[in-house]
């Protein structure tokens, strides 16, 4: 993968179509483009940490208490829960776009 937020863009635009009304206007209100570098927890009990690529955040409308990332290695998306202090916990990793915003 070689510009990696242009193929993020590009996986976006070819999977939006496929949420469903509600899913679509979440995302869209809560989209980071172009997609930003963050770092977050292996494990709970861990000190490791990975980047990878945050797709939606907070807007402070409707928000959610995790965020969509993107991870260049596995080539999907997945799911990011905030906490308090510290990084955030990686606790999915799902593939598709649809599917991460399920499990939020």
């Amino acid at each position: 993968m070689g510009d990696i937020p242009s193929e993020i863009e590009r996986l976006i635009v070819r999977e939006v179509r496929t949420l469903s009304p509600r899913q679509r206007a979440w995302f869209l209100a809560h989209r980071v483009s172009p997609p930003r570098l963050v770092s977050v927890a292996n494990g709970i009990d861990s000190n490791a940490s990975r980047d990878l690529w945050l797709v939606t955040d907070h807007t402070g409308d409707q928000d959610a208490s995790s965020r969509v990332v993107f991870d260049a290695e596995a080539n999907g998306f997945g799911v990011a829960m905030d906490f308090v202090e510290g990084p955030a916990l990686l606790f999915l990793m799902s593939g598709g776009l649809a599917e991460a915003l399920e499990a939020m």
